[in-house]
This record gives C-alpha cells, structure tokens and sequence, in this order.
C-alpha cells in the first residue's frame, strides 16, 4: 500500500483523534522503511463494543487473540506479545502524527518486533535500526560550497545514463548561490506520467538508493548514502506541471533572484537548528512549515 492509500482508508475511518493509532508495519510504511500490504490499528477498549455494533466482524489470531475486521483493517484493543506489554493509551498518546493520522512511534514497533522473536523479524528488525541510527546522525549545517554545483552535474550525467533522457533539476539550498544548509544534492526528476514509477525507483535502487518514500502529495522522495563529506543525495520523483514541480522550482528561482532573502532564510535554518536541538525531524518540520508559509505569501 503507498502511503496516500493508509492515510486516506484510516481517514475514512472517521475514527475520534485520541481514540486509536497505526500499529504493525503502518509506522514503517510511512517514514519508507518497507511497504505494507495491510493496515492494523490500535484502539482504545471503550471504543470496541461502539465498532462491533457497527458492523465490524470479530475474529481470531491462531494465539487465540480477537480482533475486529472490516474492509481489510484489523482493530486491536491490545498488542500484548511476551514480554512487550505496552499501555495502548500511552501508545495512542504518544503516537507521531503525519498528514492527521496517528502511527506508534518507530521504538516501540521495534520493541513489539523483538518480543515476537520470529524469523521474518529479523530483516524490519535490522531496517529499523538501521533508519533509527541515521535519524539521530548529528544535525549540522554548512555555508554555500560552490563544488555543490559540480556535483549535482556528475550525478545528472549518472541519473541521465541510467534513466535516459529526462527532465532534471537542481534544487533545495545546494542549488541557491549563498544559501548555506545541510549540504544534500536535492535532484527533481520529472516524470510525464506515473505509469513508469515502480521501473524508476528499482533501477535506484540498483545503484545504492536504498531508502524509498511512498508517494506523498505527489512526490516520491527517494535517497542515498552520503556521497560528500557533507550528505547524500535526494531524489524528488514529480509528475510534470503538478504543484510539487511549480513550487519546488518557484522557491528555488525566487531565492536566487532575492539574495537578502536566501540570507534571511539561512538565519532562520541556524535558528530552527537551535530550537530543535539536533533533532533533525523537527529541524525538518519547522522548515517545512517555513517554506509552505513563504511559497503562498510568495505567489
């Protein structure tokens, strides 16, 4: 399921805010772990009889554990598994919300895979470690490098050599003259339709770019292991003439033709770094929201 299909069915849900979130492999599927084939949620207990009289079927895991099905969701009142025995209330309460939807933060899905000891574990075992480390690398920031432009050429040549002939473009601050932040190569490739996304994103991954987004209000993010001393690259897969390919290459064009307001926004980044504390997904909230206020006062 990409990640625009978990949202929009838990959504239909009608589901109260506070009352369930995604548990399972949801949470995984959203930060483009690995896909998931089904959605599982848990619920708050004084909710479960509301559910079955609304027409939701209870049935049985082979432990003998009831669950609610409709419409190939799964509703748990518990997730009680050996040792790992969380408090689903805690759980929900704590729960990270994206795009409005509640997903059980990535450690105690880790936690819960664990306990279970299973075999087919052991690999989303490994993934979530593996995107916890990189999650927490230390944030840093660094001032325009004009070798940032020599890089994203070679690896234009690279994308066009395994891709064919495409549109591409430079963006995000690396491709903005003056404009200093985490020294990504940000790579727009765009598509004509979305026929050919499954074809695109496995010959990345042929070449190393092994952490895939799900499709998210029309872009695909895809990245790579660091390739400068300074990050690795990131690929945004859009669809021509959509609001991400205007807006991505509005904000780029507007800064390089306002520098006072590329300085203004590099002085906002450093503070955002402040206020984050390292954190780099709420360094990356706070300058997504920034950019998203900037862009509609821009137009």
């Amino acid at each position: 399921m990409t990640l625009e299909q978990i949202i929009n069915t838990v959504k239909s849900l009608g589901f109260s805010p506070g009352s369930y979130a995604v548990f399972g492999s949801g949470p995984m599927a959203v930060h483009g772990i690995r896909e998931t084939k089904d959605i599982d949620l848990i619920i708050l207990p004084k909710f479960w009889d509301k559910l079955r009289s609304e027409g939701w079927q209870e049935k049985f895991l082979d432990d003998n554990s009831l669950y609610l099905e409709k419409n190939h969701v799964e509703v748990y009142q518990d997730w009680n598994c050996g040792s790992y025995n969380p408090d689903l209330a805690k759980l929900i309460a704590e729960s990270e919300i994206i795009d409005g939807v509640p997903f059980v933060q990535l450690n105690e899905v880790l936690a819960w895979k664990k306990a279970q000891g299973r075999e087919k574990d052991k690999k989303d075992i490994e993934l979530i470690e593996k995107y916890l480390r990189n999650k927490h690398v230390k944030l840093k920031l660094y001032p325009y490098n004009k070798k940032f432009a020599e890089i994203f050429q070679k690896q234009k040549e690279k994308l066009i050599e395994l891709l064919g002939s495409q549109e591409i473009h430079h963006i995000g601050s690396t491709a903005v003259p003056g404009l200093g932040g985490k020294g990504i190569i940000d790579i727009m490739i765009v598509l004509k339709d979305w026929e050919d996304e499954k074809e695109i994103i496995k010959k990345f991954k042929s070449i190393g770019f092994s952490h895939v987004h799900p499709k998210v209000k029309g872009r695909i993010f895809i990245s790579q292991p660091q390739v400068t001393k300074y990050g690795g690259t990131h690929i945004h897969l859009v669809k021509k003439g959509n609001r991400q390919y205007k807006e991505l290459l509005f904000f780029k064009n507007y800064l390089i033709k306002h520098k006072k307001e590329a300085q203004k926004y590099f002085d906002l980044k450093k503070q955002y770094k402040k206020e984050a504390k390292g954190d780099r997904t709420k360094y990356n909230k706070f300058k997504n929201r920034h950019v998203e206020s900037a862009i509609s006062k821009m137009k």
